[in-house]
């Protein structure tokens, strides 16, 4: 069964996508780093000298994955500041939606502090938008 085509019709529909791939990298990043931060350290934690060998070898890979889950993540924003949608700022991370307006970047000095709804609940066009 082949994946549904996602066609994007507008800039914000393209900002909401690229919200949602943001949110999915840092919360994909925060598991890799949780997993590498929760792994024994060596012979104080009752690990063998070779068993904390496995172990730095596991978070070296859980690291540098989440490592690569930044880089993503970074590139997201890139995007979305090239079409000039500040990158979310707060709530995004912790999953709360309060705004779906983008704001351009060199409009405001004030950082977004906005996630966006999906496209077809925006009220206000992008360019009468205020955060």
């Amino acid at each position: 069964m082949a994946e549904p085509k996602i066609v994007v019709e507008h800039r914000e529909h393209l900002w909401y996508l690229l919200a949602e791939a943001a949110q999915v990298e840092h919360l994909i990043m925060c598991q890799y780093l949780y997993a590498s931060f929760s792994l024994k350290a060596g012979p104080e934690d009752g690990l063998s000298m070779e068993q904390a060998a496995a172990v730095d070898r596991w978070r070296d890979v859980l690291t540098s994955i989440a490592i690569e889950e930044m880089l993503h993540l970074a590139l997201v924003f890139n995007v979305m500041t090239a079409i000039g949608a500040a990158p979310p700022a707060g709530s995004w991370a912790s999953g709360r939606s309060t705004s779906s307006s983008p704001r351009p970047t060199g409009r405001s000095s004030q950082p977004s502090r906005s996630f966006p709804r999906s496209p077809g609940s925006r009220t206000t066009s992008p360019s009468r938008s205020r955060c």
